[in-house]
């Protein structure tokens, strides 16, 4: 006995795989308006992990997820341009993070290790940030030594030439970070991760100053402004800039 298949059975047994290969498309990709950010810490007691925003003026909290007994943690966000966040511990320490739009963000690690030790993918300008951290602070534990040092012996009777010591170190490291700054901006001019490189402050001042690195200032100046002219960040330094420019 023949079993004829109707027209409209036909279509249906069509449309179902392809309406499951469509759902499964949209699962495996982000929105083009969002960030989303899959992490996974090993060694993490069960809590809380937050995702804020560094703003101009201050650090707003926008988002916190439970991490359990695996680790793993999801976040999910809608910037309206790219911007510097932080993904903040319990303990309060931090990774540093550049997001824009459309970016499927990988973190993992081990949360004994962080926030020195980390892997991400999926975001150029992330990776950036994590490679300028993780140069300065190698220089700035060398610097916190030091200074240790220097408070262990202050009542020594070499006290005076550990002080000369001191400083000729601290001159190579302070030089070491100030190097390291320039190339930076120069090797990856275009990212707002310039941003926040010119603005480091390493000690109570920030590393490339005003007086002395002024080119650097009004180069990520004027690249930026062409890139991203209507970013918050972009406008602020613009002005800073404009501000200096006539002082000056």
């Amino acid at each position: 006995m023949r079993i004829r298949l109707r027209m409209s059975d036909m279509k249906i047994r069509l449309i179902i795989p392809i309406l499951c290969f469509l759902s499964s498309c949209t699962l495996n990709h982000v929105h083009p308006d969002e960030f989303v950010i899959h992490g996974q810490l090993k060694n993490f007691t069960p809590g809380k992990i937050y995702l804020e925003e560094v703003d101009i003026s201050d650090i707003r909290r926008i988002d916190s997820a439970l991490i359990g007994n695996e680790g793993k943690f999801t976040f999910t966000g809608k910037p309206l341009d790219q911007g510097f966040y932080l993904l903040k511990l319990q303990d309060g320490q931090s990774i540093n993070l550049l997001l824009q739009k459309n970016e499927t963000i990988s973190i993992t690690g081990d949360y004994k290790k962080l926030p020195k030790v980390y892997l991400i993918s999926g975001s150029p300008g992330s990776l950036l940030l994590k490679d300028f951290y993780h140069h300065s602070n190698k220089n700035r534990a060398l610097a916190d030594s030091l200074t240790d040092l220097l408070h262990k012996h202050q009542f020594d009777d070499d006290y005076y030439q550990l002080t000369l010591t001191y400083d000729d170190l601290f001159g190579k490291i302070w030089e070491d970070q100030k190097s390291f700054e320039r190339n930076f901006i120069d090797q990856h001019q275009g990212s707002l991760a310039t941003l926040l490189v010119l603005n480091y402050a390493f000690g109570p001042r920030p590393v490339l100053s005003e007086q002395d690195d002024w080119s650097f200032y009004k180069k990520v100046d004027s690249i930026l402004m062409k890139k991203f002219p209507s970013n918050k960040h972009v406008l602020y330094h613009h002005k800073r800039v404009m501000r200096m420019q006539s002082q000056k």
